[in-house]
């Protein structure tokens, strides 16, 4: 028997049910036994969380998907019938419905909408679209493997010039900068690939050059992008996605000018979510992207807000590595050596170590070693932290116990050491 089972079984009598439920998921995808089909569907009770439970409906229905044997599928929609959500109304199979869930969030229907497509494409691409959608969700569990290996299925199913030939290296590259592997190779196939797109498919190469730490060649493509960085039309399927790309690109380079315009741009969309199709990668909520734009603005209260509801979206929705994300840049909202931005730290870290999302912990391992505070001395350093959280100098004095005024003249020292004028400019030289 497939030691995943017993992993998977383990998991579960230990109360990790979506830990449980990505085993299982392996086991679907991998085995050619019926018998093992069954047993793997078979291991988790009905979760009473929906996003939990359209997981496992899905996992049921791939392998239902798989099984001839009458007997055995007769078990199998057994544990399918146990798992309908009875006040859900039924899902929308569309291309379209099942964008909408993805782009609102809604991934217990979209969930559920792929379970109802599974035992309805029959045709070459209808298998097609349906292992890009399995690999969307695969990758949003941080099935990274599993992920690819739908894509590789898609793309033989749908054979060259399909959707699927085409996602397969977003689908790689998406991958790549999560987890760093690959990145030597797949970032001079993005560099060829753009040479036949519009000029905005640069923003695809920008990123690959910052998941490998590449800022000078970065920022050479960013000053001819940021110009252009919001006109893409509200309307387009790739908005969101690029919207939140640019805002990633807008933090790492401290891009304030580009980042306002980003932010009034995508604050009418918070609370969404990133992605272009249902059968694309997915990349974050939109209010991630929004909290690293208004931490590049200086506004540290409206960063938190954003970022916690960044992280309580990917908890709702199952979403492992962006959680891990957007806890890390909460962190960097957090003053250094405050107990909240150490458990944000510990929190993200704990993650990205369970998915081997190395570029993520670079980062945090620069966010969670002692800071130098080169010229300044420890107050002012200490202060300098503080400003950047968007503390005023009457809640910094109260919190250090210190007078406005003292605090005042930190601050000026701090600047005149540092080459800055504001204090922005003070809360970016300082920043990790």
């Amino acid at each position: 028997m497939d030691r995943r089972l017993a992993a998977a079984r383990e998991a579960c009598a230990g109360g990790r049910v979506s830990e449980a439920i990505n085993l299982v998921a392996s086991i679907v995808n991998d085995a050619d036994d019926e018998r093992l089909l069954v047993a793997a569907a078979e291991v988790v009770p009905r979760p009473v969380d929906p996003v939990t439970r359209a997981r496992l409906r899905l996992v049921i229905a791939q392998a239902a998907s798989r099984v001839t044997t009458p007997v055995l599928l007769d078990q199998l929609n057994a544990r399918l019938a146990e798992t309908v959500d009875h006040f859900r109304p039924a899902a929308g199979l569309s291309p379209t419905a099942m964008d909408q869930f993805a782009v609102s969030g809604d991934r217990a229907g979209l969930l559920d909408a792929i379970a109802a497509f599974t035992a309805e494409a029959t045709t070459p691409l209808d298998r097609s679209r349906l292992h890009l959608l399995l690999a969307s969700q695969a990758l949003m569990d941080g099935r990274f493997e599993d992920s690819l290996g739908h894509v590789d299925v898609a793309t033989a199913f749908g054979g060259d010039g399909s959707d699927a030939f085409y996602l397969d290296p977003v689908f790689r590259s998406a991958m790549a900068r999560l987890t760093g592997d690959g990145l030597d190779k797949l970032t001079p196939m993005v560099r060829k690939i753009i040479e036949a797109l519009p000029a905005s498919a640069r923003g695809w190469l920008a990123l690959m050059l910052k998941a490998s730490g590449e800022r000078a060649e970065c920022a050479g493509l960013w000053e001819a992008l940021a110009p252009h960085a919001d006109s893409i039309p509200a309307e387009a399927p790739e908005f969101l996605i690029a919207a939140a790309g640019s805002a990633e690109l807008c933090a790492w380079l401290d891009d304030r000018e580009t980042a306002q315009r980003l932010y009034e741009r995508l604050l009418p969309y918070a609370g969404q979510h990133a992605i272009g199709h249902a059968t694309g990668p997915y990349e974050g909520p939109v209010d991630l992207a929004l909290g690293r734009l208004a931490h590049v603005l200086g506004r540290q209260a409206a960063a938190r807000d954003h970022l916690h509801r960044a992280v309580a979206a990917c908890q709702a929705n199952h979403v492992p590595a962006y959680e891990a994300l957007a806890l890390a840049e909460l962190a960097r909202a957090e003053a250094t050596g405050t107990r909240a931005r150490a458990e944000s730290i510990a929190a993200a870290r704990a993650i990205a170590e369970s998915l081997g999302l190395k570029p993520l912990l670079a980062q945090l391992a620069g966010l969670d070693a002692p800071t130098a505070s080169g010229p300044l001395t420890p107050r002012e350093s200490e202060i300098a932290d503080l400003v950047s959280t968007g503390m005023t100098n009457h809640q910094i004095a109260e919190r250090l116990y210190l007078s406005e005024r003292t605090v005042e003249n930190h601050i000026s020292h701090a600047m005149i050491k540092l080459g800055v004028t504001s204090r922005t400019g003070l809360a970016l030289a300082t920043r990790p």
